[in-house]
């Protein structure tokens, strides 16, 4: 499935689950921003703000991966509104970066462990 196919789909299914959209740039690319704040008793009465970022590149690598999704967090840390992280408050960041192209060290470094930040994920 193509970008045209693929990302209207799922920014039709992000505003259907309450996602306020918006565009930015992240990387150098023109990424689409989905926000959406969510609380739970479950989660010891703590308010997860959610945000998906998706950006699109004609090539990824392993490193394009690595870059896209630190400054994805970084973004998501920075434009975060509300009660500081750790304060029955965390931050939820999925990144996703689509490509016809994508190197195996890449396919590889994308289905390891990501690494852990404080009240952030």
């Amino acid at each position: 499935m193509d970008n045209k196919t693929y990302l209207p789909k799922v920014y039709d299914k992000l505003q259907q689950d309450g996602f306020e959209l918006k565009v930015d740039k992240i990387s150098g690319l023109d990424v689409s921003v989905a926000i959406n704040k969510k609380f739970k008793l479950a989660w010891m009465a703590t308010q997860m703000n959610i945000f998906v970022i998706v950006g699109s590149s004609d090539r990824i690598s392993r490193n394009d991966i690595e870059v896209f999704s630190k400054n994805s967090l970084e973004y998501t840390i920075k434009n975060n509104q509300g009660l500081p992280r750790g304060v029955q408050s965390g931050v939820v960041s999925f990144s996703l970066l689509t490509s016809k192209s994508i190197d195996e060290d890449a396919k590889q470094f994308a289905k390891e462990r990501p690494k852990k930040n404080f009240a952030a994920f």
